[in-house]
């Protein structure tokens, strides 16, 4: 049915929604930052942190933070701002004008789309310049006598008189196309090139190797299929270094899955990733359609505090879900497709049905 004002009706109805989830991701990310301080001050002190890099360390991981806060976050400003319009009978008033719940749904489902759009450019263009920027900020300042920096140009490291270059460092520590050089006390005493490094119990693994030792007479080169160190890099150092799957854009996790399919080696966490990635703004706009049946059903005539448990139950129970499944599915070599599409296809169905109860 076409409403007296409609177009500024709808507007209203969307504002409404966007405003209260602006207003819950402020709280959650208030939050959230808050304890990811708390844990930061813990190493201050160390190498050259201080608590000023601690703060601006919270504060680069906002975006991040905020993309995988998002999808609870329209839950709960869906139910708060549509709740406060129920309170104050405007939704009352609307359906007694004659407009049904497909024809309020319209609007809401506009501030989904919009959400959703914020979740992919999120996830997308600002979380990971954001986060990678916090990984270098904070590797460099606790790196102390090594620092691990991830770049363009690959994975550089250094320990003691060792550095080393890898072209790419995975989430499992695996480092590929690795350069080793080793100084003495007269410079450059040993260069080991390897196409792979991978930690294995008592030391590191190395494949496909050239090692060559400096002299100054010569140098002397010898080709092994594989050499055993027991000391490489500093294994804390390298999780500071190497890649974190979820801060990285789907433009980068493609490339990525493909090559490590063709090189043989765990592409879990990276299509866990990418999948994750792509169901983000499904998830953020399923949210807010699910808001829409608790507003307009019994408890769009309570106050805010019932609102917010329940939105805070539904979105927990979500959480829960759909990191739980992610987890099993790596755990279990499941299809992560499958595990990430999951929790979203079950909640629509639960709004879907809670929507044809809505008198």
């Amino acid at each position: 049915m076409r409403l007296p004002g409609g177009g500024l009706i709808d507007r209203y109805l969307a504002a409404a929604v966007l405003g209260g989830a602006g207003v819950a991701l402020a709280v959650l990310l208030a939050l959230f930052a808050f304890g990811s301080l708390v844990n930061e001050l813990e190493e201050v002190g160390r190498g050259g942190y201080t608590v000023a890099l601690a703060l601006e360390y919270v504060l680069l991981g906002l975006p991040t933070l905020a993309h995988q806060l998002l999808p609870v976050a329209a839950l709960l400003g869906a139910m708060l701002g549509l709740g406060a319009l129920a309170a104050q009978r405007e939704l009352v008033a609307l359906r007694a004008a004659g407009a049904s719940v497909g024809r309020l749904l319209a609007p809401v489902l506009l501030a989904a789309l919009v959400l959703a759009g914020a979740a992919a450019a999120l996830g997308e263009l600002v979380a990971p310049a954001a986060e990678r920027q916090a990984r270098a900020l904070r590797a460099a300042a606790l790196g102390g006598g090594g620092v691990g920096l991830e770049g363009s140009e690959g994975v550089w490291l250094r320990q003691g008189g060792r550095f080393v270059h890898a072209a790419r460092a995975w989430a499992d520590g695996t480092l590929e196309e690795v350069t080793v050089y080793r100084l003495g006390p007269e410079g450059l005493a040993e260069v080991i090139r390897a196409r792979r490094a991978r930690r294995e119990e008592g030391g590191w693994l190395l494949e496909e190797v050239v090692r060559s030792r400096v002299a100054p007479e010569a140098v002397a080169s010898r080709r092994l299929e594989r050499l055993r160190l027991r000391e490489l890099v500093d294994p804390a150092l390298l999780g500071l270094a190497g890649e974190r799957p979820r801060s990285l854009p789907v433009a980068e996790l493609l490339p990525r899955v493909r090559r490590l399919e063709r090189s043989g080696l765990d592409v879990g966490p990276y299509a866990s990733a990418l999948w994750a990635k792509l169901m983000a703004p499904w998830s953020t706009a399923v949210m807010v359609l699910l808001a829409v049946p608790f507003v307009l059903g019994p408890l769009g005539r309570t106050g805010v505090g019932p609102r917010l448990v329940a939105g805070t139950l539904v979105g927990m129970a979500y959480y829960l879900l759909s990191r739980g499944l992610a987890h099993a599915a790596l755990a279990y070599q499941l299809s992560p497709a499958l595990a990430h599409a999951l929790p979203p296809l079950l909640f629509l169905g639960l709004g879907l049905a809670l929507l044809r109860r809505v008198p």
